[in-house]
């Protein structure tokens, strides 16, 4: 259950990532299984018809149920809601403005830092956990630039 949206228990979400089996499509070894399934269901046992699941746990992988789409709706409303809501601060908390780079410092992952490349201050986000002491901002490796320039670099109107 996810520990930021305690009423969405069917997802991890955004703590953890949901561990989910793949669905399978059904096999002859699985369809006198789930033809027993359907058989129930249509009868109105639905004990008998879940006991049918419990047992054959594979078919958890197969018939898509209430539970199928609850863990699914669970999951797609945690993001929604991650996303609408939480992600700025999610953003702002993760992101460190360092300043000017240097380099004698070890910059953690999702630093920023201002660097001068080609005479103008430019700033570049660390994308590395592991960023070697000394590694410039221009090595994609570990640094992505954040300073988009046009196609003639000129700065725009009332901008120095």
């Amino acid at each position: 259950m996810s520990q930021t949206y305690t009423d969405l228990t069917e997802t991890m979400f955004p703590d953890s990532m949901d561990q989910w089996d793949r669905y399978l499509d059904p096999t002859i070894q699985t369809i006198s299984l789930i033809t027993q399934y359907q058989n129930f269901y249509n009868q109105g046992k639905f004990e008998e018809a879940n006991g049918v699941i419990e047992h054959n746990p594979i078919l958890k992988r197969i018939i898509v149920n209430a539970s199928t789409m609850n863990k699914t709706l669970d999951a797609i409303m945690a993001l929604q809601r991650f996303y609408f809501s939480d992600f700025q601060t999610y953003l702002q908390n993760i992101i460190q403005l360092k300043g000017e780079y240097a380099s004698t410092v070890k910059y953690p992952k999702y630093s920023v830092v201002t660097y001068i490349v080609h005479d103008n201050t430019e700033a570049f986000l660390c994308l590395s956990g592991n960023c070697p002491i000394g590694t410039p901002p221009t090595n994609t490796n570990f640094w992505t630039p954040w300073t988009a320039r046009g196609e003639k670099g000129d700065s725009g109107t009332g901008l120095t």
